[in-house]
């Protein structure tokens, strides 16, 4: 029988059965992967695996001041003084005000580009600029014994943060709200940023979706710090 002597009906049916074999596939795999992110997020949602994950960020964050993980709050870095955010601010003011008149001079050279044109043109001038920023002089933490970051990870963080006008790694540990700390902000962000690939690394799984309740976490655990160093400063 050749294709042509197939009736019409048959290969409606054919076509029909096909079709919904395709539709239960693809109900089969979003089902699977639904499946997974809620074993995967009621995983993460247990005390131990929170405990874990922040146990992670706290040790990724003490090596990068130079303390082993056992380190108490007292020893880690001097939190940031009035002087050293009065320069930050200045620094990042001024960083805002160069890269605006760049981006400026770059859509002056487009004046018959569209809206959705100035904003890729504007876009890619500012990855450039990124790409070619200069930090401030950082000053690094010695490297602690059996460190469990590496010099690489450990100075690729460190390049990041003076491209952030950051002249060294530490906190704002007696900001009344961590939350409304540009400096805590950016820092936690940046501390965040380089965390997650190494705790990957290390086996701790760490899903997208958890990142702001570890964030959320991450704050606390430095408004903690920062009333047990006063605690420990009083006595």
């Amino acid at each position: 029988m050749i294709f042509s002597d197939v009736p019409l009906e048959t290969l409606a049916d054919g076509s029909q059965r096909r079709r919904k074999i395709a539709k239960d596939c693809a109900q089969d795999r979003q089902t699977g992967q639904t499946l997974a992110r809620i074993v995967t997020q009621a995983a993460e949602d247990k005390p131990h695996h929170r405990e874990k994950t922040l146990r992670s960020l706290q040790t990724f964050t003490k090596a990068m001041m130079g303390l082993p993980s056992l380190a108490k709050p007292e020893k880690l870095a001097t939190g940031v003084t009035a002087d050293e955010l009065a320069v930050w601010e200045s620094w990042r003011e001024r960083r805002k005000t160069a890269l605006k008149k760049r981006l400026d001079e770059e859509t002056a050279k487009n004046p018959t580009a569209n809206e959705q044109e100035v904003k890729l043109i504007r876009k890619n001038a500012l990855d450039t600029l990124k790409s070619r920023l200069v930090g401030v002089t950082f000053r690094s933490a010695p490297m602690a014994l059996s460190s469990p970051v590496s010099m690489h990870v450990k100075r690729e963080m460190e390049a990041d943060l003076a491209k952030s006008g950051f002249t060294r790694f530490t906190f704002d540990w007696n900001a009344s709200m961590l939350h409304n700390s540009v400096w805590n902000t950016v820092m936690v962000d940046i501390t965040m940023r380089h965390w997650l690939p190494w705790a990957k690394r290390g086996n701790v799984e760490v899903m997208e979706t958890a990142l702001p309740g570890i964030k959320s976490q991450f704050f606390k655990w430095i408004s903690n710090q920062g009333v047990t160093r006063k605690k420990a400063q009083l006595t």
